[in-house]
């Protein structure tokens, strides 16, 4: 399966991205892809999405947003997160997942600072129609994804770009990402 041409850019850089404010006030993230812009990217009826990097300083409380599944991978630190009072604990480079409207702590990350890749779709009886791994760009699953963030630089790649498949930057250098592919692309 090739991914759907939705016109997507080949790379989006991070580090051309100022960072916001979390809603609650506790942190930052930089959105690589809003909801919005999602929308233009997907083909319908993909449910709308967003994909953002968070920087990780310490404890801190994740902003409630209701109506919306979470997959949270953090990237060069370990943290111990609860969700609804239930310990989770997830090594670097491991997905968890959760509901937005569920209350989430973070509780402790080492080493600090570190960062989280957030994807949040809305509508979280819809979750179900978007994946998101972690691979190599020589994996099957880069060359099938929608688009993908890497996780480490790579020549002419900084650490957090958004690239496709298609991504004359990538070439045939080798290197970690998160890939996002839809399951039922319409």
């Amino acid at each position: 399966m090739t991914p759907p041409d939705v016109g997507i850019p080949s790379l989006i850089k991070y580090s051309q991205i100022p960072p916001t404010p979390w809603v609650n006030g506790k942190g930052q993230t930089t959105e690589l892809i809003s909801w919005e812009r999602s929308r233009t990217l997907s083909p319908a009826p993909t449910p709308a999405w967003r994909l953002s990097i968070a920087r990780l300083e310490g404890a801190a409380a994740f902003s409630p947003i209701p109506g919306v599944h979470r997959q949270f991978l953090p990237i060069g630190t370990s943290v111990l997160l609860t969700v609804n009072g239930d310990p989770r604990r997830v090594a670097d480079h491991t997905i968890t997942e959760f509901d937005g409207d569920n209350v989430v702590d973070l509780l402790d990350l080492e080493p600090r600072p570190g960062y989280a890749v957030n994807l949040m779709v809305r509508d979280s009886a819809a979750s179900s129609s978007m994946t998101f791994d972690v691979c190599s760009t020589t994996d099957d699953s880069f060359r099938t994804c929608l688009v993908a963030v890497t996780l480490e630089s790579a020549p002419g790649i900084g650490r957090f770009d958004v690239v496709t498949p298609d991504s004359t930057e990538v070439g045939g250098t080798t290197f970690s990402i998160a890939t996002l592919h839809l399951l039922h692309p319409a």
